[in-house]
Parts: structure tokens; sequence; C-alpha cells
């Protein structure tokens, strides 16, 4: 029940945040972005390795003002100095760790902020006008929303081999290839619906993309907290999990999803 309410709260939000893309969805982005980094100094601090939380805080910030000035000068110029003094504070610190707080600070950027401000890109992305109205971004949302919810009823109801029992003891290859599989189904549907135009690579792509590059950084979370010997990110989300445990399928998802729309915009 915590789930679904969870999710009927949810769905919509980003939904909306989808459809209206700009601003809208940069505030969005942010707000999931700064929950994340709570999260994350959370999880790193087991480990001694505190970054800046401000400064980390204003860089994030600022990697979403590029996204969505079109990466305007000024704001690269901004990104760019705020990653430098984000650096340099690491002399002043009295905890003495920097290779711990740099190396914090840099893989939240990398892993965590810029795959969710590339959120905010594909609402422009070469070649997004063939899946509107829905739009891209709504459409990676349900295919991995779909990929997630088959791949644990099917693992639950087949059961057998383990996919990677040292990221996640329950996770098996039915349900792998039960995420992969229903996946698929997203697109022709929208196409059905006359909420797409896709064209015939992307019935390939975006399951692929989904179904296996997405599943993929769902099992480096689990090693993550694998790591800090914690079941969940946080409980903000009751039956979810934190915000890294309900993204971390799109955290790879999303940067391969633009990345292929880059390479075939048409």
């Amino acid at each position: 029940m915590k789930r679904i309410v969870v999710a009927a709260l949810g769905v919509p939000l980003l939904a909306a945040g989808s459809i209206a893309g700009g601003w809208w969805l940069g505030l969005l982005v942010a707000g999931i972005q700064i929950l994340a980094l709570l999260e994350w100094q959370t999880i790193t601090a087991r480990m001694q390795w505190n970054g800046q939380r401000w400064l980390l805080a204003a860089t994030v910030v600022l990697l979403d003002l590029v996204v969505l000035t079109d990466y305007s000068g000024i704001a690269v110029a901004g990104l760019l100095l705020s990653v430098l003094g984000m650096l340099l504070a690491e002399v002043f610190r009295r905890t003495r760790l920097p290779l711990g707080g740099m190396a914090s600070s840099l893989v939240f950027l990398i892993y965590v902020a810029l795959p969710l401000a590339l959120w905010i890109s594909l609402k422009q992305m070469p070649g997004a006008q063939r899946f509107a109205p829905v739009g891209p971004l709504l459409l990676l949302f349900l295919a991995t929303w779909v990929c997630d919810s088959g791949a644990y009823c099917v693992g639950r109801a087949v059961g057998g081999a383990k996919l990677y029992p040292a990221a996640s003891p329950n996770k098996t290859w039915a349900g792998f290839w039960g995420g992969l599989l229903v996946s698929a189904v997203v697109l022709p549907v929208a196409r059905l619906l006359e909420f797409a135009e896709p064209v015939a690579m992307d019935f390939v792509a975006l399951p692929l993309i989904v179904g296996v590059v997405g599943q993929i950084g769902d099992l480096l979370e689990s090693l993550i907290k694998r790591q800090v010997e914690i079941k969940d990110s946080s409980g903000l989300l009751p039956g979810h999990g934190g915000i890294l445990d309900r993204f971390d399928s799109l955290l790879f998802a999303a940067p391969a999803f633009v990345a292929y729309l880059i390479l075939f915009p048409s």
C-alpha cells in the first residue's frame, strides 16, 4: 500500500514535469538532485568520504543552468569555476582526507547529478519530435517503470538462477529477461495509440537501453549499498527506499538514451 501511495503521488509529478519541460522540469530535477545529495552524503560519510555539501549543491545547480540555458558561455564558466572551487576547498578542510572528499563530490556529479540534468536535454534533443506528443523523457520513464515491474513480477513467479548475487541475492535471470521483454511493449503501444512516431531502430534501442543498461545501473547501486552495509539509500519514499533506490536504473538509462538520440537523430 505504501508503494502504491508513493507511486500515485510521484508518477503524476514526474509525468507533468517531463511534459512541461523547461524551467519547471529544471526545478523538479534540482529538487531530486538535492535530495539525492543528502542521501549520498549519508552514504559516503560511512567511509569518511565527506564532500563539500554546500559547494557541491551550488555546482549541481550550475550544472542544471548550463543545460537549461543551452550551454551558454556564462553558465559553463560558472560551472567550471564552481568545480574548481569545490576541489580547492579541500586544502582548507580539517578532515585532511582530500582524496575521499574529491572522489565523493566528483562521483556524485558524474554518477547522479549529470544523468538527472540530462532529463532536461531530452525535450530539445534532435529527433525528440518523433516521440511527440508524449515526449522522449516520459517514454523513458514508462519503459523503466514497466521494466522494473516486469523484472520483479517475473522474477518472483519463476525464480531460478541468480543474476548477480554479489550485488543482489534476490534478482534472477528470469527477472532480467522478463523486464527486458516487457519493456519492449512500451513503444508499440505508444505507436498504436498515436502517442509517438518512433522509427524502426527505436523499437530495439529503447528496450535494450532500459532492459540492459538500466538494470546494470540497478546492480551498481546495490553494490554501493552492500559496500557501506545499508539496505536502502534512505527511508524518504516509504516502500521504495530513497531517491537513489528509485532512480538507480535511470542514472544509467538516461545518458545512454541521450547518446542514442545524438547518434541517431532520425
